[in-house]
């Protein structure tokens, strides 16, 4: 079995929705199983701060 961690982020429209939206897609993939993802935590813009925090999440 291969185990892949997976950093997820959005800053746009309904972000939590989205990040939400991408963990349940991985979980969807063939032969893949989520084993697990985090919080939904939100962090500030970084380099181009003129933008909207963000909203990121972990997935393995």
């Amino acid at each position: 079995m291969v185990v892949a961690c997976i950093g997820l982020g959005a800053n746009l429209g309904d972000a939590p929705a989205t990040v939400r939206e991408a963990i349940q897609a991985l979980a969807a993939l063939p032969d893949c199983r989520l084993l697990a993802a985090s919080r939904l935590y939100r962090t500030p813009a970084w380099g181009n701060q003129d933008q909207p925090e963000f909203i990121n999440a972990a997935a393995a």
